[in-house]
């Protein structure tokens, strides 16, 4: 399903009805609001169905309007504005990341993405702690004329719960080669998890070559490439889906 915008003279204020949109400033907009086509009079809406299905991706989204300000974001993406320990959201509506230096690279990153329809790539906060973001201009418009931008952040981790479970029964693993892989995928060697699991180290191998086999693997390398590669699914509703 594709999606066109337009971008419109003004911003109607958000009634009940414009739940997709929050985080978008009441009230109108002199340089100009995202609309989607689908939202105009005559048209069917599809918007509810794209905010559900951005919510599935474990990736932090979120759609900027041509103005800058916040249209839509998915729950990942909402969960670290709300935790603003590297992004927040000002009293404007505009995404601001926490660090000033951060900040400055994101802005040079935006109006690149915003006026000439760039990507940029760029670290927010420190260390290990720390993600990275990518700032994409959307659209085709000529250049310097202003465009909608996707904020794309990086996972927490190489896979989440969800993916990992998910992945173990599409290889009928058993609950106990479900642990070595969860381990493995965490960093863990063998010696490692064998003292994790308080098991022998035999038995750990034992285990890796099964997970290697059920899941077509050639090597604990090649295994943990095909996790990394999993989709981005995020672990809402573990239980009504494992």
């Amino acid at each position: 399903m594709s999606m066109e915008y337009q971008v419109t003279e003004t911003c109607p204020a958000l009634g009940s009805d414009d739940t997709a949109f929050a985080g978008i400033a009441d009230g109108p907009s002199s340089r100009g609001c995202l609309t989607p086509v689908s939202d105009l009079p005559g048209q069917r809406t599809a918007t509810p169905w794209v905010e559900a299905m951005i919510d599935v991706v474990d990736n932090a989204l979120a759609l900027l309007q041509a103005d800058g300000l916040l249209g839509m974001a998915n729950r990942a993406m909402r969960n670290l504005l709300e935790d603003g320990r590297l992004l927040r959201l000002d009293g404007q509506g505009q995404v601001r990341a926490k660090d000033p230096t951060d900040h400055a690279v994101y802005m040079e990153a935006w109006v690149a993405a915003n006026r000439r329809g760039m990507r940029r790539m760029l670290h927010l906060g420190p260390g290990d702690g720390g993600r990275v973001m990518t700032v994409s201009g959307l659209g085709n418009a000529p250049i310097g004329v202003v465009r909608p931008c996707l904020l794309t952040i990086s996972r927490a981790s190489v896979c989440d719960e969800l993916p990992l479970k998910l992945y173990a029964k599409l290889c009928a693993l058993t609950p106990a080669e479900s642990q070595v892989l969860e381990l493995l995928v965490h960093g863990l060697d063998p010696v490692l998890v064998a003292r994790s699991l308080d098991v022998r180290l035999t038995t750990v191998r034992t285990h890796i070559s099964k997970i290697l086999d059920k899941s077509g693997s050639r090597s604990l390398r090649d295994l943990q490439r095909r996790v990394a590669m999993l989709p981005p699914v995020a672990s809402a509703h573990v239980s009504q889906h494992c």
